[in-house]
């Protein structure tokens, strides 16, 4: 490839590739018509060069200084000669070239990196080149070449206009497109994009549902290989899903077009049937069963291809009299089943059940009188005795004796008053367990029966349902000390300084003090000062025998 000559002023010395092949510039005095006629002299049918030979055996295609100047897009100048590229696969083929094979681009090449030329010079778009010469305007580059503003060097091309016969731009050396900049194309279902400087293409994936075709992404309209009817002729999806084309026609074989296939006819068109609850109607063609109206969503039922009502629901049993009637599987009529009279009950509800009560009889419910109902199967609400501050018995009010459900003792029983407040009813007896009845509940007893306790002057005897009866001690007796003994009950111990009762009535008098130290009391404060006191009573001033 190309190592651009460096020349700032004067005639421009030969530029050498990094290779050290010579290349020829351009003659800045050579007219237009001496490079016509330098292309000219090379051969116009030459062929593509084989893989195992040199640039340098082809036939001049003319004098070059860069490719722009070879008149063939697939020519590159060489050594200052147009020559046709030479494909290759590995760098075998290219080694007589001394090139090296660029595998991507299928032909050989001068470099595929700076360490494929020699000296300083760099690899760019496969040319070795050698050091630019430095530049601010183009007047000071060699014939051929331009100046790079930006690099301030001479180069071959700054842009894709610099470069002539279809070549393009790419890193500052002119070469063959890739592709055409900007194309769009397609390849194996994969969108392709050319980029700006037509050194290869950016690949795109056709979003779901569209398929790539003539440089675009367009919508699938069918699946490929898929087949459709259209009338009674088959059509098939192409390869691209872009089109369907027509196939055979199933008229010509007298059959009918069904899914893509040819197929005998199914029904009769127009002819309804039921398929469940679903009415179905052959379609125009004969070929297939469409639905219809679904029975069920109108509570009706489909018979022989049409929705008719239901005269009851399948498999519901009602009553007939007294005989049990179970609908049909299509709702259109009953089957009698078992008659319940046969087995001394009544039909209910569809069902043979048990008389429980005489029709028209009452009886409690509770504080409520029940009435039985017409066939003799439950009880019906009447009159709530409750209302009227009574009680249910026997089918009829009473007035309210107790309160429901209040307990109360009745010695050693427990008694609870029924749910009519009626009457009280025996519930437990306690003295079974060894205990007493207290407010209404079996509690354990507080002492044992016949035991005895002294509550000071108190004699505490336990009776049967164990609580205590009190006895006060005192046996009328003013000579003796009363007392209460556990063991022995009220006791009398005598008071040795009293005199009995009957001295007292035959005359004997004492003096106050004396019947008070003998456990009398002055019951009178009006005789605390008396003389003399016997027989029960005091004398002021004392009376003599």
């Amino acid at each position: 490839m190309l190592a651009l000559a460096a020349a700032c002023v004067g005639p421009a010395p030969t530029p050498t590739a990094a290779g050290g092949d010579a290349l020829a510039a351009k003659d800045p005095g050579a007219t237009s018509g001496d490079a016509d006629a330098a292309a000219n002299r090379g051969e116009a049918g030459s062929e593509v060069v084989a893989e195992d030979t040199a640039p340098g055996d082809q036939p001049a295609r003319g004098a070059c200084s860069v490719s722009a100047d070879c008149p063939g897009k697939a020519e590159l100048c060489f050594a200052g000669k147009c020559v046709a590229q030479t494909p290759c696969q590995s760098d075998k083929q290219c080694a007589k070239l001394d090139l090296v094979c660029a595998q991507a681009a299928g032909y050989c090449v001068q470099c595929l990196s700076d360490t494929d030329c020699a000296g300083d010079a760099t690899c760019k778009a496969h040319k070795c080149i050698s050091k630019p010469v430095p530049c601010t305007s183009s007047k000071q580059c060699p014939a051929g070449l331009v100046c790079d503003k930006g690099l301030k060097a001479c180069v071959e091309c700054s842009g894709h206009g610099d470069c002539e016969g279809g070549l393009v731009c790419q890193q500052t050396v002119c070469v063959p497109a890739a592709c055409k900049p900007d194309e769009l194309t397609c390849k194996d279902g994969v969108l392709r994009k050319c980029a700006a400087d037509g050194s290869g293409y950016t690949e795109t994936l056709c979003a779901s549902g569209t398929v790539c075709d003539e440089g675009a992404c367009k919508p699938a309209l069918c699946s490929p290989g898929a087949q459709q009817c259209a009338g009674s002729v088959v059509q098939t999806c192409n390869a691209k899903g872009l089109a369907w084309s027509a196939g055979p026609d199933c008229a010509a074989s007298g059959k009918l077009c069904n899914q893509g296939l040819c197929t005998d006819k199914v029904c009769d068109p127009g002819k309804a049937t039921c398929a469940g609850a679903v009415v179905q109607v052959c379609n125009a063609q004969g070929q297939a069963w469409a639905p219809g109206s679904d029975c069920a969503k109108l509570g009706q039922v489909c018979v022989a291809g049409a929705c008719k009502p239901l005269l009851c629901q399948p498999g519901q049993a009602t009553c007939g009299g007294n005989v049990v009637n179970v609908c049909d599987a299509d709702g259109m009529g009953v089957t009698p089943g078992d008659d319940c009279a046969q087995v001394g009950k009544v039909c209910d509800g569809g069902a043979c059940k048990a008389v429980v009560c005489t029709p028209g009889s009452k009886q409690c419910m509770g504080a409520v009188v029940g009435v039985c109902d017409a066939k003799g199967l439950a009880l019906q609400p009447g009159e709530d005795c409750a209302k009227a501050g009574g009680f249910c018995a026997n089918g009829a009010c009473g007035k309210l004796f107790c309160t429901p459900g209040a307990k109360q003792c009745a010695g050693t029983m427990v008694q609870t008053c029924d749910g009519s407040g009626g009457f009280w009813a025996n519930q437990v007896d306690c003295a079974a367990g060894n205990l007493q009845c207290v407010g209404g509940t079996c509690a354990a007893k507080a002492c044992t029966q016949g035991s005895k306790v002294c509550d000071g002057n108190k004699l505490q005897t336990c009776l049967a349902d164990g609580s205590y009866s009190a006895t006060v001690c005192d046996d009328g007796n003013p000579c003796t000390q009363d007392g209460c003994d556990p063991k022995q009950g009220c006791v009398a111990v005598p008071i040795a300084s009293c005199l009995p009762a009957a001295m007292l009535l035959r005359g004997t008098f004492l003096t106050v003090g004396a019947m008070q130290s003998s456990g009398w009391s002055i019951t009178e404060a009006g005789f605390a000062s008396a003389a003399v006191c016997g027989a029960g009573y005091c004398v002021l001033g004392g009376i003599r025998p």
